[in-house]
């Protein structure tokens, strides 16, 4: 049995310390690697975060390098079996003594650990550090959840979206000479036409009631891999992964057909204006949000329900006062 020091104590800190979901995980497998010493476990957690979508649980720590095909399976079937069996406290495998120790977001199972060989160890875990690891990773997963999610639509909110793109343009930057396609990303900003007679005519609970349609449209209509916001108000924000302008030209455009031919409780039709731009590497996040904007107002003022790419609006002289980069200013 490995034994533990303070040393222990300052793993512990350490998840307390990350400000988002990708660094969290990677700190707790680190974490649980340093304190399962030489136990043979893997450590799985879902990709999704939305409670509401089917989930997906990734093997994000083991202590072997690589794991066959079958054990994969067989650990996944056995948190499927443990999730469908209303989750104890921990499950055994008697057949292989296989503990799975559950981690929990709200009342939803959110990963597992599970341990090779693990019932004498688990006796003695009562008071071991490793139980406090995963309440730790647990509540900071709450934290964060609720610090980053807009209350009303359960999209992410305004700060995340200025955290995702600091770090999708700090990445695209270190892999700018290898020009990969995975780390292409665009930019969208949406708003919804006539928001306000929604409100006037309606009444502001069936105006949020159609923020969260929306929202709900937007979860069902993208990817897993792209990244959904509420911007503020009526307006939204996307971030498309892995596309060019082409690509995310063809998607929002279908969502917009979408939205348009969605008939909304009570109000009818509801339709959205658009704006997109490419994230190139080397530009500000407020630059690119300065270029979205100014192509959703083109789509405003030029009739509305529609969508403007400010690349091609910049070829075309179509947009005034477009030399407000951020890049362009001096700083003395």
């Amino acid at each position: 049995m490995k034994s533990y020091d303070l040393r222990d104590l300052d793993r512990l800190v350490s998840l307390t310390c990350q400000k988002n979901f990708e660094t969290l995980q990677r700190a707790f497998a680190s974490v649980v690697t340093e304190l399962m010493g030489d136990k043979i476990f893997r450590l799985y957690l879902n990709k999704e975060l939305d409670e509401g979508v089917e989930p997906e649980f990734v093997l994000i720590g083991a202590s072997c390098a690589n794991l066959s095909k079958e054990t994969r399976q067989s650990d996944k079937l056995q948190l499927s079996q443990f999730i469908s069996n209303d989750h104890d406290d921990v499950s055994e495998d008697s057949q292989d003594e296989n503990i799975l120790l559950p981690i929990l977001h709200g009342h939803h199972v959110y990963g597992s650990l599970i341990i090779e060989h693990g019932i004498d160890f688990y006796a003695e875990m009562h008071s071991n550090v490793i139980l406090s690891a995963i309440t730790i990773f647990s509540n900071q997963m709450s934290l964060l959840q609720n610090s980053s999610q807009d209350a009303l639509t359960g999209l992410f909110n305004r700060y995340m979206l200025d955290n995702a793109m600091e770090h999708i343009l700090s990445v695209s930057q270190a892999r700018r000479e290898g020009d990969n396609h995975d780390h292409q990303w665009c930019l969208a900003m949406l708003d919804i036409d006539h928001f306000k007679a929604v409100n006037d005519t309606y009444g502001h609970l069936i105006g949020d009631e159609v923020l969260l349609k929306l929202a709900q449209l937007m979860k069902k209509c993208f990817r897993h891999e792209d990244m959904l916001f509420r911007f503020g108000g009526e307006e939204f924000s996307i971030l498309l992964k892995g596309v060019d302008l082409e690509q995310a030209i063809k998607i929002l455009e279908r969502f917009r057909t979408t939205v348009s031919d969605y008939r909304f409780p009570q109000v009818g039709q509801v339709t959205i204006s658009l704006g997109v731009t490419f994230m190139a590497p080397g530009k500000f996040p407020s630059a690119l949000l300065g270029n979205a904007d100014k192509a959703l107002y083109y789509s405003k003022e030029h009739g509305r329900n529609q969508l403007h790419c400010f690349e091609r609006l910049h070829e075309l002289n179509l947009l005034e006062d477009i030399s407000t980069d951020t890049n362009d200013l001096e700083f003395f």
